[in-house]
C-alpha cells in the first residue's frame, strides 16, 4: 500500500515554527501523538528526514488533484468554482464522502446541502478551515 500524503500544522519548535504547515506522511506514535514524516533542507545542498509533531485536528489528506492554478488540493481546503448556469461563484470545503468513496465539495448553496464531486468542475483553492476561520463562518451563515 502506498502511504497517503497529507499536511498538518506544526506544534513542535524543534525544526519549524509552531503553526507552520508540514507536508509529508502522517503517523501516530505509541502515545497517540500525531507526527508527519517529511524532508527538510539543512543547507542549500543537504536534506534531512525528520518527524514533526503536528496538531491532529489540522491534518488534511491530499486528494491527488490540483486546482485550476496547479495548487495541490487537501481535505479541509476552501474552494470556489462556478458553472455556466450558476452566474455566481460557489464556495465550499473539500470533504471525504464515505458513502460514495470520493472527494466532494460540501456547501449550503445547493438544496439539501448537495455535495459535488471535486473532479466534476475546475476549482480554485482560496483558503482552508484551519487558516481562514472567517471563510467557513461566512459559508455557514
Amino acid at each position: 500500500m502506498i502511504p497517503a500524503k497529507c499536511r498538518g500544522k506544526s506544534i513542535s519548535t524543534l525544526h519549524l515554527k509552531v503553526g507552520d504547515w508540514v507536508y509529508g506522511y502522517y503517523i501516530q506514535d505509541k502515545n497517540g501523538k500525531g507526527q508527519i514524516y517529511t524532508t527538510v533542507a539543512t543547507s542549500d545542498t543537504s536534506y534531512c528526514d525528520i518527524f514533526v509533531e503536528v496538531d491532529p485536528l489540522t491534518v488534511g489528506w491530499f486528494t491527488g488533484l490540483l486546482d485550476k492554478n496547479g495548487k495541490e488540493i487537501y481535505e479541509g481546503d476552501k474552494v470556489k468554482w462556478s458553472w455556466s448556469w450558476s452566474h455566481r461563484n460557489i464556495e465550499g470545503v473539500i470533504e471525504w464522502d464515505d458513502k460514495n468513496h470520493r472527494w466532494v465539495i460540501g456547501n449550503t448553496y445547493f438544496e439539501h446541502n448537495r455535495q459535488v464531486s471535486i473532479a466534476s468542475c475546475p476549482v480554485e483553492v482560496i483558503g482552508n478551515v484551519h487558516q481562514n476561520i472567517e471563510l467557513i463562518e461566512e459559508t455557514n451563515a
